[in-house]
């Protein structure tokens, strides 16, 4: 039976203010709670877009490394004096596929290419080669003079990465180009300076990092400074290349990159109230550190708005006071009683203790009850999303929350934030693989070694890294270019199957040697058929088979077999790999031709 029924018409006055009390209390401890998810919902938009902000950013520093890496193996080398061409084709080529890249260019200590690069070594003896963009798209080298001096003075100061904030350059062709250079420095083997590798990228090139989407939000806004308080990329684009003291003083933002200190900030733009949220990210092993700003309008940050004024609080509570006072004798039974076990409830939710069991001995079928059973299912809701939280915190981004309902706008947006969390975790661990795989196989590269030895050394990391169970590496007989002989293998000891030597066209090798494109195969049935390939006679899972191209010529074939399910990332990683093996086996090739013309000359007399 109802209360309404049971005590009627004064009863009914005295629920009805009692139900607004309880309202305002639950209304008073929600905005609490909902300014402090308000503030943590921020926070991790904003963490989530400064981590893709870097790894962004931190693409053309990779880039730069891998030429590093290159440059320094080739610098130890003894003919590095026919080894201009080959530079100048990397470089030509990197500028001419990336086109947000403004310039790419490398400054030697010395001049290791003698007379043919005189034009390019300023009054220093430094060699300068500056590759940039014609009007056409080609790719085209300049003569800089001293313009690369203060950036080789900062990398020779430091001897690490660095990235310079976003400044104005010009060119032959032109002029006030706004860029932010990524520098790695170029060390011989004792680990001494010798020169730098640097890029030069446009910060008009970056303006697509200021229309995404997290967590679907369209309406936020984002700004990125660098460590010279210098904005790199916001929502305005006339405050980009700006100092912040330039637009507005902002003690918290200048603080915040000065100090390295994330903060919540409020402030009001276009007459519209935001929270934001800045977070200082670092980018490669420089010890540059910008600042990433992210504002999100307060009405979509705040789930709930006070829908009551403090009037009418106010006027309620003195008149529900007084009520009391009147029915206090009448009402103790089937309301006082109920509220105060209710109200101990709400202090154990509002203290956080959202696990507790509370033992509440009111069972009535009445509107107390099903507020008591509301609040329940809000604690239960809290609760999950504690756990979520807790969860995400320790980078466990696979646990889905479970939703009150349709419209549980807090579950939903932070279902997706674990999802693009989760998404981009991946993203990242894939990238990490890639990289540190691509820098282990350069290692195993470098230095001087026959080509029977660098095989070896490649296929016996590639079978390793990639988890597979065989594998070969051919190359291509001299003065017989229609020929292709086993120069090493790996994890085989008994050779009486494995063809040493095919023709191109000849089985799966010769017919990726003639295409001049990868052939993957993948779950073969037993009973489908036998391969003849340089593995031998056999029915394998997987079968890769990939060529060597150096400048669209062929030096080799790579055989890999697996007997387990193919993982995409072997297949990008043999296709960022192959190039770098590319280089090195027609380095090493050139090397070997060096040394028997040499070997051939006939020795010269002496009188």
């Amino acid at each position: 039976m109802k209360i309404a029924t049971k005590l009627a018409l004064p009863i009914l006055s005295f629920v009805a203010l009692g139900v607004f009390s309880l309202l305002f209390l639950i209304a008073q401890e929600n905005n609490s709670l909902t300014n402090q998810r308000a503030q943590r919902y921020t926070e991790a938009i904003t963490h989530q877009y400064a981590s893709f902000v870097k790894a962004e950013l931190e693409m053309p520093f990779s880039e730069v490394r891998t030429l590093a890496t290159l440059l320094e193996s080739t610098l130890r080398t003894s003919n590095i004096t026919n080894y201009r061409p080959i530079l100048d084709t990397h470089l030509k080529g990197y500028i001419e596929k990336n086109q947000t890249v403004f310039a790419i260019y490398v400054a030697l200590t010395n001049n290791p290419f003698k007379e043919s690069s005189a034009e390019f070594v300023d009054n220093n003896g430094y060699f300068k080669a500056y590759w940039t963009r014609n009007a056409t798209g080609a790719g085209v080298m300049e003569t800089v003079g001293n313009k690369l001096q203060e950036s080789y003075q900062l990398i020779q100061s430091s001897e690490q990465e660095q990235i310079l904030s976003p400044h104005l350059i010009s060119t032959q062709t032109k002029q006030d180009i706004r860029v932010i250079s990524f520098l790695v420095p170029l060390l011989n083997p004792q680990k001494k300076l010798i020169g730098l590798v640097g890029v030069d990228v446009q910060t008009d090139s970056l303006s697509y990092l200021n229309n995404i989407r997290v967590a679907n939000l369209s309406d936020a806004l984002f700004e990125v400074y660098a460590d010279d308080s210098t904005v790199v990329i916001s929502y305005d684009k006339s405050h980009v290349g700006q100092s912040v003291n330039a637009i507005s003083y902002d003690e918290q933002i200048l603080t915040g990159i000065t100090k390295a200190k994330p903060f919540f900030h409020q402030r009001q733009i276009n007459q519209i109230d935001y929270i934001g949220y800045g977070v200082p990210i670092r980018l490669g092993v420089s010890k540059n550190t910008w600042l990433v700003i992210v504002d999100i309008p307060r009405r979509l940050a705040i789930a709930t708005e006070q829908g009551l004024t403090q009037w009418s609080f106010v006027f309620g509570g003195v008149l529900l006071l007084g009520l009391a006072l009147l029915l206090i004798l009448l009402l103790s039974y089937y309301i006082t009683k109920p509220l105060q076990h209710l109200c101990r409830y709400l202090q154990h939710l509002a203290s956080g203790q959202l696990n507790q069991k509370q033992d509440y001995p009111y069972h009535g079928h009445d509107e107390i009850g099903d507020l008591l059973d509301t609040v329940r299912r809000l604690q239960i809701g809290l609760y999950r999303v504690i756990q979520q939280t807790n969860a995400i915190s320790v980078g466990d981004y696979h646990c889905q929350i479970e939703l009150l309902s349709n419209n549980d706008q807090l579950g939903l947006a932070l279902s997706n934030m674990t999802t693009m969390l989760r998404q981009a975790n991946e993203k990242n661990l894939l990238q990490d693989w890639l990289k540190t795989g691509q820098a282990q196989l350069n290692e195993q590269m470098s230095g001087e070694q026959d080509k029977y030895l660098l095989a070896k050394k490649v296929i016996t990391f590639l079978t390793r890294y990639l988890d597979m169970q065989v594998g070969t590496f051919y190359g291509l007989i001299p003065r017989e270019v229609t020929t292709l002989k086993l120069l090493a293998s790996s994890a085989y000891h008994q050779r009486k199957t494995i063809a040493n030597e095919f023709l191109l066209g000849e089985g799966i090798i010769g017919q990726a040697a003639l295409e001049g494109r990868p052939i993957i195969i993948t779950d073969i049935p037993e009973d489908y058929m036998l391969i003849r390939s340089g593995l031998g006679n056999t029915t394998p899972r997987v079968l890769l088979v990939f060529p060597i191209l150096y400048e669209n010529h062929l030096k080799g074939v790579i055989e890999l077999g697996s007997f387990h399910t193919l993982e995409p990332r072997c297949i990008e990683f043999l296709n960022q790999s192959l190039p770098n093996i590319a280089v090195a086996l027609n380095t090493t090739e050139n090397n070997q031709r060096m040394q028997n013309f040499f070997m051939e000359l006939p020795p010269t007399s002496t009188t």
